[in-house]
């Protein structure tokens, strides 16, 4: 989007790209960015073939974008049955895992396992403990969190999110419950 918008206000002469699957995995995608290109007087380059100026050309970067279209779809879907798989079979199939869990180290051909992070569970205790026992708000436990200086699960912030905290509260990881595409 940022190059579309670049190229419509007249930053960019010239876009230089690997293939024209890098351009979108879509087809009418790249049509249509192809079309826009010309329009606002853009050359895109594919460094992988000859600039596309007769008509065998062009149809050759067409074909090659419905061969990248179809290749992302049989991509995803073995990604996906792949996922499903090993969900089924009771392993980890996603990036991130819970605050209080990490991904065991494995050797390079055994299935990702998913073990206890003894110091993040310990501060999911108090989280609990906080929430049921003294009957603390998701906002007063950020607060003594951030006041006692405990590292957020994203890192990088110096002080915890009431929402963070919710979403651990409302977790059933917690009750030992882990879904997979739960949003989507």
């Amino acid at each position: 989007d940022a190059l579309r918008d670049a190229a419509r206000d007249g930053l960019v002469d010239l876009v230089l790209m690997h293939d024209p699957d890098r351009l979108s995995r879509k087809y009418a995608y790249q049509v249509l960015l192809l079309e826009e290109f010309k329009r606002w007087q853009v050359d895109i380059r594919f460094l992988k073939q000859p600039p596309a100026e007769s008509d065998e050309q062009r149809l050759l970067v067409q074909i090659q974008g419905v061969i990248a279209e179809n290749e992302r779809a049989r991509i995803m879907e073995r990604t996906r049955r792949g996922r499903l798989y090993w969900a089924r079979q009771g392993h980890p199939v996603c990036g991130r895992v819970p605050y209080g869990y990490r991904y065991a180290q494995r050797e390079r051909n055994e299935r990702p396992t998913v073990e206890v992070d003894a110091d993040a569970a310990e501060v999911v205790r108090q989280i609990f403990g906080w929430y049921v026992t003294d009957r603390l708000s998701g906002q007063h436990i950020a607060h003594q969190l951030t006041n006692r200086e405990i590292v957020p699960p994203r890192g990088g912030r110096s002080y915890w999110d009431p929402s963070t905290v919710k979403f651990i509260l409302t977790n059933e990881a917690y009750l030992g419950s882990w879904y997979l595409n739960r949003f989507r």
